[in-house]
This record gives structure tokens, sequence and C-alpha cells, in this order.
């Protein structure tokens, strides 16, 4: 059970982690509440990122991986940890 408690938190911390990276390379990100799953769009232009922010964390975690993982990140200087959740969460 206190296996369970310390994942969650630290899933949360990945999380966190790839929305500050998502903000550095969209132009908005965006957390909405909707009946909608999620990702990347452009309006007027601008790349959009949107996150369902009622979606399971599992989920949300796949839609920013996914999303950046659509990215040429290769020249880009990412931590180690970050890029391992990029590859560990992006749906395939």
């Amino acid at each position: 059970m206190s296996a369970q408690r310390s994942a969650k938190p630290r899933r949360r911390e990945v999380y966190d982690s790839l929305l500050e990276v998502a903000r550095r390379y969209f132009d908005r990100v965006e957390e909405e509440t909707g009946d909608f799953r999620g990702g990347v769009c452009r309006v007027r232009g601008e790349r959009y990122l949107l996150v369902n922010r009622q979606a399971k964390l599992d989920r949300r975690l796949r839609v920013v991986a996914t999303a950046l993982a659509s990215l040429d990140l290769d020249s880009q200087y990412l931590l180690p940890a970050i890029r391992e959740a990029i590859d560990r969460y992006a749906e395939s």
C-alpha cells in the first residue's frame, strides 16, 4: 500500500515536468474540462496542446508525452528522466 502512495506523487511530478517542457515548445498548453481526449491542434496558426483535466493521470501523461514525442527534440537538451518519461508514456 505504501508503494502505491509513493508512486502517485511521483507520476504527478513527472506529469508536471512534462507540462513544463510542453509549455516551451507549444504556443499554448491548456488544461480544460470537457468531452474530449486531448492532443495537439492548430488554432489560427498557433500550436495548442489541450489536456482534459478530468482524465485520469495516466491518460494525461500519455497525451502530453505523445505530443512531445511528435516534435523533433533530438537537438534539444532535456533531462534524461524527461526523455525516459516521453518514451515510456508516449502512445505508439
